[in-house]
């Protein structure tokens, strides 16, 4: 299924039903100059590929938000890739429920906004995630808000997994807030947990993986690194309100 939508006005790509490809991928691109680039618009809409990718790229041009897929929608197949950007809109990427089906990939979504302090990526839908090895990316250089817990099966493949936020191409104005982590079974391969911002304060609860733990305001790899005077002076550096345990693998 390809859907393609551009528009001065309203919604680049509206889709307020389900869509299934039974036999291959879902791929969606939306623009829109006022409105929306994707959006369900708070309809039912499930995004189902699971024997493909479902691969979502929206652009409000200007006040709009690139991807706006809020209450009732979902999205569940091997990989998903999510692309939102709007210019002087509130939310790049705002998501909810995505679901990796076993035998899949990666969970890749990218953010950006030209106000850093907006949202660059807000997900409050639960994350399932039953694909050995998977790896799950938030990239955005605004805040990435994503509160709805992560369930991932145990990483039995040969390679290192990774749970990666990261805002270091913005400076401080944004922020990280992570949401609860649950990893079900004996893993054989890390699965490392990843947060990364440039001088932005960083949220976290409770976190166990079979890997390392980076919690990491500082970005010592960036050209212009944050400090003291210029990182976020209202609120903690990071946060962690349950306990860490990082494993042996």
């Amino acid at each position: 299924i390809t859907v393609n939508g551009i528009t001065s006005g309203s919604n680049g790509v509206q889709a307020t039903v389900a869509m299934t490809s039974n036999n291959g991928n879902i791929n969606i691109t939306g623009t829109a100059v006022t409105g929306q680039g994707v959006t369900n618009s708070g309809g039912v809409s499930a995004l189902t590929a699971n024997s493909g990718a479902v691969n979502i790229t929206g652009t409000a041009t200007t006040s709009g938000y690139g991807v706006y897929l809020y209450s009732n929608s979902s999205i569940s197949a091997k990989s998903i890739t999510v692309v939102g950007s709007t210019n002087t809109g509130s939310y790049g990427a705002y998501l909810n429920a995505m679901t990796i089906v076993a035998g899949g990939t990666n969970i890749n979504v990218t953010g950006t906004v030209s106000t850093s302090s907006n949202y660059g990526i807000y997900d409050t839908g639960a994350i399932t995630d039953n694909a050995a090895g998977s790896n799950i990316s938030f990239i955005s250089n605004g805040v990435i808000y994503q509160t709805g817990a992560i369930s991932l099966v145990a990483n039995t493949t040969v390679a290192p997994a990774n749970i990666t936020y990261n805002t270091t191409s913005d400076g401080s104005a944004s922020s990280i807030t992570a949401g609860a982590l649950t990893i079900t079974g004996s893993s054989t391969s890390p699965i490392n947990y990843i947060i990364k911002t440039n001088g932005a304060s960083i949220n976290v609860p409770a976190i166990s993986v079979p890997g390392y733990i980076v919690l990491d305001n500082t970005c010592p790899g960036c050209a212009t690194a944050a400090t003291p005077t210029t990182a976020n002076a209202n609120t903690n550096a990071i946060t962690i309100t349950g306990a860490l345990a990082a494993g042996a693998l």
